[in-house]
């Protein structure tokens, strides 16, 4: 077996075969719930109770501590669910932002549009996020993460080409 550097898993699949010995029971009776791609006892379980606790504080089933902040919930989520509206306005609303990104012709043009983006949460070069430190916990540290400007084109996603790449990655990535 050629073991991967710096991993305990091996290129032979011979890990995969001890993880399928260890976990085999579960492999063969835990199916993938609808619309999933993974699923994990412990957090699927609590995803799926915090999905649906937000959906029913969002329907008014819990009394509300300041029905203020409960109503704007509620008129945010219609809003976002108003599939009507959305459809009839189409990109009017972000407009403005695309007749920006259309106007770009240099680099400083380029660097104020993604300025103007990551302002209203777009991670056109990177992203970030505020996450406590593993060290102290009090302390909040800010992440940041890559960004991006698409996705790659229809063919990266069709045939044989998709499955390639995560035969590829589950064999000789490094998971560890």
């Amino acid at each position: 077996m050629e073991p991967v550097p710096g991993c305990r898993f091996f290129r032979d699949g011979g890990s995969i075969a001890a993880a399928r010995v260890a976990a085999g029971s579960w492999l063969r009776n835990t199916k993938l719930p609808p619309g999933s791609s993974s699923y994990s006892r412990s957090f699927s379980t609590a995803q799926s109770r915090t999905t649906q606790f937000a959906r029913d504080l969002i329907a008014g089933k819990y009394p509300a501590k300041n029905p203020d902040a409960l109503k704007n919930i509620q008129d945010y989520y219609a809003s976002c669910m108003d599939e009507d509206t959305i459809e009839k306005l189409g990109l009017t609303p972000i407009q403005p932002l695309l007749d920006r990104i259309d106007q770009v012709s240099d680099v400083a043009s380029f660097l104020a549009v993604t300025g103007v983006l990551q302002q209203v949460n777009v991670p056109v070069l990177f992203g970030s996020t505020v996450f406590p430190d593993s060290k102290d916990p009090a302390t909040n540290l800010v992440q940041f993460t890559q960004g991006g400007l698409g996705l790659p084109g229809p063919t990266y996603y069709a045939g044989n080409a998709i499955r390639q790449r995560v035969r590829h990655s589950s064999i000789s990535s490094k998971p560890c």
